[in-house]
């Protein structure tokens, strides 16, 4: 039961993130692609999407898919058109440096969204619970860096399209800003 809840809530945020994308935009990084809960599989995004590319930490078997960490991608200057990063940036202990390596691989106009988890008190507490009884597969995680902390960065390369909340994840879509 608690696994058939929690793949309802990850594929409702991929049903909204989907719709914020443009359709003609298909060259699309995912990074953090790996499975986003024990039910669901490495890749669940890319799968629902039906195109671009994933990137993670640990390596998996998946069609179109590099290991990587988002400090060090390895790929050329404007390769994407989109960089998609759920639940991811919140973690970092240095997201400028991530958001700044997101920036040269995006095209001039290029597209980022990213998700992160509302980092309230109580969410801290919450998560701390959660990853340590039924989420253990994030024991090693922690909440360091809150929405407006990551939107303060993202404010020197993007303008902010689109902001809104699902189930208590801020979805957040910047638009690059050219010759920057």
């Amino acid at each position: 039961m608690l696994d058939r809840i929690r793949c309802a809530y990850h594929y409702g945020r991929y049903k909204r993130v989907k719709a914020l994308l443009p359709p003609e935009r298909r060259r699309l990084l995912d990074i953090g692609c790996g499975n986003p809960c024990e039910a669901m599989q490495p890749g669940a995004f890319l799968h629902y999407l039906g195109y671009g590319m994933g990137v993670d930490l640990r390596h998996f078997r998946l069609p179109r898919f590099v290991q990587a960490d988002v400090f060090n991608l390895p790929f050329g200057e404007g390769s994407f058109e989109v960089v998609v990063a759920m639940e991811l940036l919140e973690y970092l202990n240095n997201p400028t440096a991530a958001v700044a390596e997101i920036v040269r691989v995006l095209t001039e106009d290029g597209l980022f969204l990213f998700t992160t988890l509302n980092t309230s008190p109580l969410m801290r507490f919450l998560w701390t619970v959660w990853s340590q009884t039924w989420g253990r597969m994030w024991q090693e995680y922690k909440l360091v860096n809150s929405a407006e902390d990551l939107a303060a960065i993202c404010q020197k390369w993007f303008r902010l399209t689109h902001r809104e909340t699902y189930l208590n994840v801020c979805i957040m879509m910047w638009q690059r800003n050219p010759a920057r």
